[in-house]
């Protein structure tokens, strides 16, 4: 969906990052080991202004786990021009992985 669009899901105009807001299923036990994973420092959060399209589907996933250690794995040194920027929440009670991700075109 387009970042500059406050919700509405259509082409993304001129800024070439997208925004991808979703729900990726985990094997069993993955978020749980991640969460239990002592070189990080999980807390409880949820996602949050998350735009109205998929707001239902994350809806159910109120009692996520993230850490911005575990975070920076997937998304390299930090939020810049050309690298992706975002959150993961690890839901263990569903091995879910809800995210919230900005993504260079």
């Amino acid at each position: 969906m387009d970042r500059d669009a406050k919700g509405r899901s259509h082409p993304p105009g001129p800024d070439p990052r997208y925004r991808v807001v979703g729900v990726a299923h985990l094997p069993a036990g993955t978020a749980a080991r991640a969460v239990a994973d002592p070189s990080h420092a999980f807390e409880p959060s949820a996602p949050h202004g998350v735009p109205d399209v998929p707001a239902p589907f994350l809806s159910a996933y109120a009692r996520g786990m993230t850490s911005a250690s575990c975070d920076a794995l997937p998304l390299g040194s930090g939020a810049v021009d050309d690298l992706p920027e975002g959150r993961f929440f690890r839901e263990t009670a569903t091995d879910s992985l809800p995210l919230d991700t900005v993504t260079p075109g």
